[in-house]
């Protein structure tokens, strides 16, 4: 779970650490538009000694794989929501505003809001594009397919084909309960790197076969080779992981191939509805 470490707040001789303070709130107790660092530290340590916004609070954090986290994503800091914007974002670093005041401290648990949609996350799979050869155009492509579909994207990265990677990300992803839905893409055909479905399955508890057999199904009636694919679908706790092509155009696709079952698949699995049929 997310923590957050250290709380920086700003004075004249520099930021002092506090143990709680509250946010959006102004020194009359009246809501007021505030914006906060928010820095990752895989230490429960101070912040960095350098920042070059030193009016703003500081918030350090702790398990919570920010350079993964969506701008808009909403997270929950004590009675605070925070909504993250990327704008101007470094490593570990990013901003967030505070959109509901409210109090937090030092040790409080940080975690992902959902308003309407469900929360999705988004993880390409190329060894490629994990080491700048080349960009990615299937993974903000299904982040756009998300929107359309109304769903919450609050997680994407770039990782390797490197089996351990993959299944710890997704390990992650799931237990931290950032995200109902995870789309992969990329490394499930026949190549000796593509070791997508094996890290899925080292990551799921119960397998949904129905989703990469329809994906198959309706891809082979234009793409005949669509049936070497070895995508699988899972969950774990309630998460629904489904691996889909690494080709944009595939990704897209075998997503529309599916969309019409998530709704009612995501509520299956995240126990807001106890039995399928009528």
């Amino acid at each position: 779970m997310a923590r957050i470490e250290f709380i920086g707040v700003p004075s004249q001789s520099g930021r002092l650490p506090v143990a709680h303070t509250r946010l959006g709130v102004d020194g009359d107790g009246e809501a007021f538009p505030e914006r906060v660092i928010l820095f990752e530290s895989p230490r429960s340590l101070t912040p960095p000694d350098q920042d070059g916004d030193p009016d703003l609070k500081l918030i350090v954090v702790s398990g919570l794989d920010l350079d993964c986290v969506m701008d808009g994503a909403l997270l929950a800091a004590g009675s605070a929501i925070l909504a993250v914007t990327r704008a101007g974002a470094s490593r570990n670093r990013v901003f967030a505003d505070i959109v509901e005041s409210g109090e937090t401290g030092s040790g409080a648990d940080i975690s992902f809001e959902r308003r309407g949609g469900a929360n999705a996350g988004v993880l390409t799979l190329s060894d490629s594009c994990s080491r700048g050869e080349r960009d990615d155009l299937s993974g903000p492509a299904l982040v756009e397919a998300l929107v359309e579909a109304g769903l919450q994207p609050v997680r994407y990265a770039v990782s390797p084909d490197d089996r351990a990677v993959i299944t710890g990300r997704l390990v992650s992803w799931c237990d931290d309960g950032s995200c109902d839905l995870v789309l992969t893409t990329g490394g499930t055909g026949l190549s000796p790197t593509d070791c997508t479905p094996e890290a899925t399955m080292d990551t799921i508890e119960r397998q949904v076969p129905g989703i990469p057999e329809l994906m198959r199904q309706k891809s082979a009636e234009t793409v005949q080779t669509s049936w070497l694919s070895r995508s699988v679908a899972g969950i774990r706790g309630q998460t629904l992981i489904v691996n889909l092509p690494g080709s944009r155009k595939g990704a897209v696709e075998c997503f529309g191939h599916i969309r019409h079952l998530l709704g009612h698949a995501l509520e299956i699995a995240g126990g807001r509805v106890s039995r399928c049929g009528g």
